[in-house]
């Protein structure tokens, strides 16, 4: 844009509104952005690098020790090397977070020349973990358009249909591989496309020109040395007064590794590609003082479903968009504008075909010397995509696959919430755990599937009998647990678990075979047998492993006896382990005496094994 500016006539353009200009594309541009010389000491950032690094930088040793992963260290001094040296370099890379947060990001190091010698470096960083559409802001530095364009591979250019003559910003001589000496023409752009695009490409050119239509389009190009390079291109056509197209205004942007990811991606998850396809932003600038819309980008329409015309003349405007439960919180924002910058902001709008879209909102303020507030400008995202995503994610992170029902991470999320609120108000509740007995019976008889199905029912029946404000959780295999978050006395607790053993004493019906599984419960109660997570679930364990020596099919309250037993049973274990590794068992004899004539009869059949042990059965 401010190539076309400078090379226009256009002597309306002031210095204050190229100050503007470069606020927005440098100081406002949201993925952060350093300036070094060629040793790598920092000259200059913008406000994105401290609010994602919280750090003030001086050099790039400084930057790679706090924000580079130690894994990424060595590529990262020789990618800057070799910026500094002249060479252009792009790659992926992680960045590590003012949070502690470790994300993938692309990282661009454009070096800077002075009469083709180079004298310093542009670290351009951007998070490619989250599926934003900053890749639609076309500029970013207030330097040479040329570098600007270089970092985001974009060329904007002018083209006079009726001399077939074109002027071009200097990225696009580097994307066609044209010298700077040489005059654009329509034949040494269709040189570049490969055969296999050309067809397409003039048929689109000739309906643009004909109709009189937008000129939007994506095709291949082949360079000099024969790589491969996918160009966006787009451009309106201007007509003159006899409304004959005479000149095409428009951008053409390499696009290849964003085809490349979104190609990759494809492969793995399609959803992800649908959130890449639907992404979407606008920009757009209003008068405060006029209260009037100045300018919005076609992203805005692809929100909305409104055209620019429509927001420019005042008869949509954006806040009737907003969804009734959404208004308040916009107005909010609103009101902060006068004096500082909001953080951005996520909400609702209705789409003019009637459907929600979601949309994350990023408004700058623009004050004039006196600190009044004078311009707003801002980018719309649409992120309704993601938040679907998001919403999926975390279904996924939270409930059972099979089942449906809470998982065990979600369980102990609960139980460590419901802790903290009922050691504040004094309640007390219980946790249920439960095994099914004969399950694994069943499992290994009927097959994995039948068993699938019986976890289901099993599943069903217990979320069936138990109250809506408690929680029923899977923790895996055929082991359930439940929260009865609020419980009067000991008694409610046993008289739920004594119900729900009756429940599952019910056949259930799986693919006309009738199946019978009952149920072992353990419980343990809050605070009487602990206060916390840990020790909560251990004794429901054990409570639990008491049920299924008195029989199964019942349930057991955890007494602290129940521990001291666990407790024997352990150590004799742990000595038993002991002594035959140390070889410390001795085996004793008992002899056989005959009662009547007391003649020894017998001991055991080891005769060597006891001459051994040192034992004499004769004797």
């Amino acid at each position: 844009m401010m190539n076309l500016l400078r090379k226009s006539q256009n002597d309306s353009v002031d210095d204050e509104q190229l100050i503007n200009i470069y606020e927005l594309l440098f100081d406002r541009y949201p993925d952060p952005i350093y300036i070094m010389d060629h040793v790598g000491h920092i000259l200059a950032s913008n406000k994105a690098a401290m609010t994602f690094f919280d750090r003030k930088i001086k050099n790039i040793q400084h930057f790679i020790s706090n924000c580079i992963p130690q894994p990424y260290i060595s590529d990262t001094l020789e990618h800057f090397s070799k910026a500094a040296d002249g060479e252009y370099q792009q790659y992926r890379s992680a960045h590590i977070l003012r949070n502690g947060k470790l994300i993938e990001t692309n990282v661009h190091f454009q070096p800077l020349f002075n009469r083709n010698e180079p004298f310093g470096v542009v670290l351009l960083i951007s998070d490619i973990t989250e599926l934003e559409a900053q890749k639609a802001i076309l500029s970013k530095l207030e330097m040479s358009v040329n570098t600007v364009e270089e970092l985001v591979d974009l060329g904007t250019w002018d083209y006079d249909i009726v001399h077939n003559k074109a002027l071009w910003s200097d990225q696009m001589y580097a994307l066609f591989d044209l010298d700077m000496d040489e005059t654009p023409t329509y034949e040494k752009v269709y040189e570049r496309i490969h055969p296999d695009d050309r067809e397409n490409f003039e048929t689109q050119y000739q309906k643009a020109i004909e109709e009189k239509c937008i000129f939007s389009i994506s095709y291949r190009i082949i360079k000099k040395d024969g790589t491969q390079r996918v160009v966006n291109q787009y451009a309106d056509v201007l007509l003159d007064e006899n409304r004959r197209p005479v000149r095409m205004i428009g951008t053409s942007h390499d696009i290849t590794e964003q085809v490349h990811i979104q190609t990759k991606m494809k492969e793995q998850e399609q959803h992800v590609k649908k959130i890449y396809d639907n992404l979407d932003a606008g920009i757009w600038s209003m008068d405060v003082l006029e209260n009037k819309i100045l300018f919005t980008s076609k992203g805005i329409e692809n929100i909305s479903g409104y055209t620019s015309r429509e927001f420019e003349e005042g008869t949509i405007i954006w806040s009737d968009l907003i969804a009734s439960d959404d208004l308040p919180y916009y107005q909010s924002r609103q009101e902060i504008l006068a004096d500082s910058k909001p953080p951005k902001g996520r909400y609702r709008i209705i789409h003019k075909e009637g459907h929600i879209r979601w949309v994350e909102d990023n408004t700058i303020p623009v004050f004039n010397h006196e600190g009044t507030l004078i311009r707003l400008d801002g980018i719309i995202t649409d992120i309704t995509e993601q938040i679907k995503s998001e919403e999926a994610m975390a279904h996924l992170a939270y409930y059972d696959y099979l089942t449906a029902l809470p998982n065990r991470r979600m369980f102990e999320d609960e139980l460590v919430t419901l802790i903290e609120s009922s050691s504040t108000l004094k309640k007390q509740f219980a946790v249920l755990y439960i095994d099914m007995d004969g399950f694994k019976r069943i499992n290994d008889t009927l097959g994995h599937q039948k068993g699938d199905l019986l976890l289901k029912e099993i599943s069903s029946r217990l979320r069936q009998h138990t109250p809506e404000r408690d929680l029923v959780a899977r923790m895996g295999g055929d082991e359930f647990t439940i929260l009865l978050r609020r419980i009067q006395d000991t008694e409610e607790a046993v008289s739920f678990a004594r119900k729900l053993i009756q429940s599952l004493e019910e056949p259930f019906f799986i693919n006309g075979y009738e199946l019978f599984v009952t149920a072992s419960i353990g419980m343990t109660l809050y605070p009487i047998d602990g206060e916390d997570p840990e020790t909560l679930m251990g004794r429901a364990d054990t409570a639990l492993y008491r049920a299924k020596e008195m029989g199964k099919n019942n349930f057991q309250i955890y007494t602290s006896s129940m521990n001291i037993e666990s407790f024997k049973v352990f150590q004799l274990e742990k000595d038993l382990r002991k002594a035959i590794k140390k070889d410390e068992l001795l085996l004793h004899y008992q002899p056989k005496v005959d009662g009547k004539t007391g003649r020894l009869v017998g001991a055991s059949p080891d005769q060597m094994g006891a001459s051994r042990m040192g034992t004499d059965i004769t004797s």
